[in-house]
């Protein structure tokens, strides 16, 4: 990705040409990535996130013909998918977000 021009490091990446006296276009990761689809490197963070959580769903627990290993698959697995869908959404949320504190001004966060 590096010799493309775009940088793996930070969760913003320059995606425009090079425009003489115009600064760049930035934006987020998970914008670029709906485009470029997701790299390998990203796939394994996401991953490994999905295999912190020790816990099971109940549905899956209630599988009585899996394996206590193959439980923690299923889960791991239903883990990834959610982190990828809600990270997909996670800049359309923030928009949304934005715009409604700027239409709200009399409303604070906190």
């Amino acid at each position: 990705m590096q010799s493309s021009g775009i940088t793996t490091y930070g969760d913003s990446l320059y995606t425009s040409t090079y425009v003489p006296d115009v600064s760049h276009d930035m934006r987020s990761l998970w914008d670029a990535l709906k485009d470029l689809g997701i790299p390998e490197w990203k796939r394994e963070d996401l991953r490994d996130d999905a295999r912190r959580s020790r816990t099971l769903d109940p549905d899956i627990a209630s599988m009585k013909s899996l394996t206590l290993n193959a439980k923690m698959r299923k889960q791991w697995d239903r883990n990834y998918d959610l982190l990828v869908e809600r990270a997909m959404r996670s800049t359309e949320l923030e928009r949304m977000k934005k715009m409604f504190f700027e239409t709200n001004p009399d409303v604070e966060e906190y």
